[in-house]
Formats: structure tokens, C-alpha cells, sequence
């Protein structure tokens, strides 16, 4: 709230501040698998390649739906005479996100198969572009970074999808020379209850006067994520920290203790309903191919010996469907994992 706004409320000339929004939107995202399984038929709709290309590998992640091509005949070539100036790359690279999902959405075995627009259709924002150098010391291409929003459901209110980056490689003669993209495409949404902002609980420091920014969070891409959920960030010098914004909206830790000769976990979740699932895996990075993946149940709680291990965490909200997963180092000396949303 502006000074403004505050002195002319003291002279009675502003009405009462507003009430937020009553409800907020949680985005239903497509498996992956379904877009990762018609990766060929993608590759070649884009990028024309009709079989795999050492040099214009093109791949799409299975747990994540990530998509990423990249031109290596080109970029460890020496760059075309014609140039194409930072705007024109610009340009280019926006045309790139509208002629992809036209041509997906024209494709009808693709329409068939369920596969969606692969990258936002509306609300795209330039993040950077970025000049990139070769071997020879010559600008080879540009990179251009795309973020997007989607709409909260309330009027025109568009809340930025944190981690939902499109990068797009723009070759000096107006080409694209590679892609990589986390964005992971929304194909429903609910309605739901928006929940009022809380400090959050690993904010120690005064937070009064600071703004609570309204996010939609992106898992990393190894990830499983089936929704997409809001969530309240506030910013306090180098520190932030995060909120659940509705009930889908999860806040986990890893919480350790060493116990004698073995180490102690429990998971602490923050929002959601109060009943979760909980799935714990761990691996040894020294001995993954000998000792492979050790399932370490089904419990709030887990132990492991003292050795050093990455432990794999699933949380399930079987009441809103919120679902976290998240993958953390553990050893001795380290007391707390820091929070993974989704």
C-alpha cells in the first residue's frame, strides 16, 4: 500500500483496502510420458528429422516433459556472413513458440495421442538474450530467454510460472539453432479456495512492510509434477522463503538426527490437508551399481546409516492431490535439507 494511499485513507478520502481474491486457480499438466513417447513423431514435425542425428539430437524428458534440440553441425561451425541484430532475434524466437504450437496443434495423430501445445500460447516475456560466443572468439549465436504467466482466475490477474523457462538459440543468419524448455504445459484447472498469506515459518527476520509475491512453481525436471500450484514468496535481502497459497500447494523438508550408528529422517510438510503418502528411496553414489536403490518405506519418518547417501522423498495430498518429490544429499554434519514445492 502506497504512503499515498495511507495518508488520504487518515483524511477519509480512500475507502477500506480491498479484500483479496476469494479463489485461486491450480493447473492440471499432462503426463509427460505422453509427450515424451511421441517424441520421433515431434522431433521430425519441428525440426524435420527424420531419424536420430548425432549432430541435431533432440530429446524430451519422461518425467518431466523437457524438450531439448540442439544444432551442434552449426554451432561448431564458423557463423554465417548475414547477421541478425538482438531484436530480429527476438523476434524470431517468439515466432518459434507460436509456429510450434501451431504446427502441434495442426498434427491430428499428435491431437490423437493428447499430446497439447508444448510451450505457453499467450502472456510470454523476454527474460534476457545473451550473446553467445565460439571457439574462434566470434559471436556464433544469440540466446534468448522466454518466461511466461498464467492467469489466477481473478479478473486479469496473471501470476508468473517460476522455472518454467524457454530458451531459444538464434544462429546469425535468423535460424534456430537449439531449444530447451521447462515449461510444462497446463490442460485443465480448478477453482479453488485461495489461502491467506502466513509468514513463513523459516522467516525469523521482521516481515511487516514486505510484499508477498504470488508464484506458480515448476518443478526441477527430473521430477514428477501433475499440478501446478500458486504459492507466496517473500524476498528479504539474500534470503526467501515460500508459502502455500491453496491447499495443492506443498512446503516439504528433510529433517535429520544422527541416532547412534544410523541417521534419522522425517518429513515435515507444510500446507496442504494433513493426510499424506509418503514414499522414501536411498542410493549410495559410490556403490549405486552394486547396492542399487534401497526402499526405506512408507512412514512420515525413515533411518539410514551413517554413511552418505541421496535420499528420494514423495509426499501425496490424498485429499487435494498436491504431490511433491524431491531428491536430496544426506550426511552426518548437516542437520536440515532446505524446502521443495510443487
Amino acid at each position: 500500500m502506497s504512503v499515498i494511499h495511507d495518508i488520504l485513507r487518515f483524511l477519509g478520502l480512500a475507502g477500506d483496502d480491498p479484500e483479496p481474491p476469494a479463489d485461486i486457480r491450480v493447473y492440471k499438466l499432462v503426463d509427460p510420458k505422453i509427450v515424451s513417447s511421441n517424441a520421433d513423431a515431434i522431433a521430425s514435425l519441428l525440426f524435420g528429422l527424420a531419424a536420430p542425428d548425432p549432430d541435431r539430437p533432440f530429446s524430451i524428458t519422461e518425467a518431466s516433459g523437457s524438450i531439448v534440440y540442439f544444432d551442434y553441425g552449426y554451432m561448431n561451425s564458423s557463423p554465417p556472413t548475414v547477421t541478425v541484430d538482438k531484436n530480429a532475434a527476438v523476434v524470431q524466437a517468439q515466432n518459434l513458440v507460436k509456429n510450434l504450437n501451431t504446427k502441434i496443434k495442426g498434427d491430428a495423430a499428435l491431437s490423437a495421442s493428447g499430446v497439447p501445445p508444448l510451450l505457453p500460447e499467450e502472456n510470454v516475456t523476454l527474460v534476457d538474450v545473451v550473446e553467445m560466443m565460439g571457439a574462434d572468439g566470434t559471436q556464433n549465436h544469440w540466446l534468448v530467454r522466454l518466461g511466461a504467466s498464467l492467469s489466477s482466475g481473478e479478473g486479469t490477474e496473471m501470476i508468473p510460472v517460476e522455472g518454467g523457462i524457454i530458451e531459444v538459440r538464434i544462429g546469425m543468419g535468423g535460424e534456430v539453432v537449439g531449444l530447451y524448455s521447462r515449461w510444462r504445459p497446463p490442460i485443465d484447472f480448478d477453482t479453488v479456495p485461495r489461502l491467506a498469506y502466513e509468514d513463513p515459518p523459516e522467516m525469523e527476520e521482521d516481515l511487516e512492510g514486505v510484499p508477498a509475491l504470488l508464484l506458480f512453481m515448476t518443478a526441477d525436471e527430473a521430477y514428477k509434477q501433475p499440478l501446478l500450484a500458486p504459492y507466496y514468496c517473500v524476498i528479504l535481502g539474500d534470503d526467501a522463503a515460500i508459502g502455500p497459497a491453496s491447499g495443492s500447494s506443498l512446503v516439504v523438508r528433510i529433517w535429520q538426527r544422527r541416532v547412534g550408528e544410523t541417521i534419522q529422517l522425517a518429513a515435515d510438510v507444510y500446507g496442504g490437508s494433513g493426510e499424506f503418502e509418503f514414499s522414501w528411496a536411498a542410493w549410495r553414489p559410490d556403490a549405486l551399481l552394486d547396492d542399487g536403490f534401497q526402499d526405506l518405506g512408507n512412514l512420515p519418518v525413515a533411518e539410514i546409516d551413517s554413511e552418505f547417501y541421496v535420499v528420494m522423498l514423495s509426499v501425496k495430498d490424498t485429499v487435494t492431490n498436491g504431490f511433491v518429490q524431491l531428491e536430496r544429499f544426506i550426511f552426518d554434519n548437516a542437520e536440515s535439507i532446505s524446502p521443495e514445492v510443487a
